[in-house]
C-alpha cells in the first residue's frame, strides 16, 4: 500500500474543536471510500486519530491533531466522546496504536518536518494492518442508539 498524500492542519494540534471538525469532515467526505482509523496516544491522556483513505491514487493519510482526552475530562473529553459517537454512527472501529513518544516536539517544527514524521508513523502502521482493517462506511447499515 503506497501513501499518496498526508493531510494535517497545524492549527488543530492540541485544539479539541478543530481536531473534532477535521475528524468529522474527513469521515463525511470519505465515507464512500475504503478507510481505516487508528487512535494514537500522544501523552498520558491525549490522543489523535490517523485516518487512512484508499483511493485510486493510493492511500491518503489524514492526521486530526491531538485535541482529544481519553480520560473524559474537559473539552477534550467531550471531543473524544463525540469522536466515538461518529465512529459508532459510521460503524468504524478505530485500531489502537502505541504512544507517540516525543509528539510534543512537533508543535515547534516546520510543516515539512511534521509531514515527514506523520509519514513515518503512517508507514509503520501500514506494515502491521491488512485489507480487512479497512471499511467502506456508507455500505454499512446505520446503527440504532439506545438511551
Amino acid at each position: 500500500m503506497k501513501i499518496s498524500s498526508v493531510c494535517f492542519d497545524v492549527n488543530s494540534f492540541g485544539v479539541t474543536q478543530r481536531s473534532l471538525k477535521f475528524l468529522r469532515d474527513s469521515i463525511v467526505r470519505n465515507c464512500d471510500h475504503n478507510l481505516m482509523v487508528v487512535e494514537i496516544p500522544t501523552d498520558n491522556i491525549c490522543c489523535g486519530f490517523m485516518i487512512f483513505v484508499q483511493n485510486e491514487d493510493g492511500i491518503e493519510v489524514i492526521w486530526t491533531g491531538d485535541g482529544f482526552r481519553t480520560d473524559g475530562g474537559g473539552e477534550g473529553g467531550a471531543g473524544y466522546n463525540t469522536a466515538e459517537t461518529i465512529f459508532h454512527l459510521y460503524r468504524i472501529r478505530p485500531l489502537m496504536w502505541e504512544k507517540w513518544e516525543g509528539y510534543e516536539k512537533l508543535y515547534t517544527e516546520s510543516e515539512e518536518v511534521i509531514k515527514q514524521k506523520l509519514l513515518q508513523v503512517a508507514n509503520s502502521i501500514l506494515q502491521t494492518v491488512s485489507e480487512d482493517d479497512f471499511v467502506i462506511p456508507i455500505e454499512s447499515t446505520p446503527p440504532y442508539i439506545r438511551r
